[in-house]
């Protein structure tokens, strides 16, 4: 069976709190790439998702959200899985 390591480009963090989520990257070698800060609002959700799109090192990745039933709720999608189309460089749509 593979590590995470061997089927993830990286993995994305999101320390979740009342009105704002620290967010990282870190590549599948445990290395942090990049980190954000989001307003827990919609507008900080979309910046999220192209902040992702634009920090990524890959198309695999998997995610991690604290408090995904509390102060976490709204950056999870509604089925638990999401795909986030990339044209030109910038996200075209996010689907749950």
């Amino acid at each position: 069976m593979p590590t995470l390591a061997e089927v993830v480009d990286a993995v994305v963090g999101v320390d979740t709190h009342r009105d704002t989520h620290e967010v990282e990257i870190a590549g599948s070698n445990g290395v942090p790439i990049a980190r954000c800060s989001i307003r827990n609002d919609s507008t900080g959700y979309a910046q999220l998702l192209a902040w992702i799109v634009d920090h990524a090192p890959g198309p695999r990745l998997v995610a991690s959200i604290e408090g995904s039933r509390s102060y976490g709720i709204g950056a999870v999608p509604r089925h638990g899985r999401f795909k986030i189309d990339k044209v030109g460089g910038r996200v075209a749509s996010a689907r749950g």
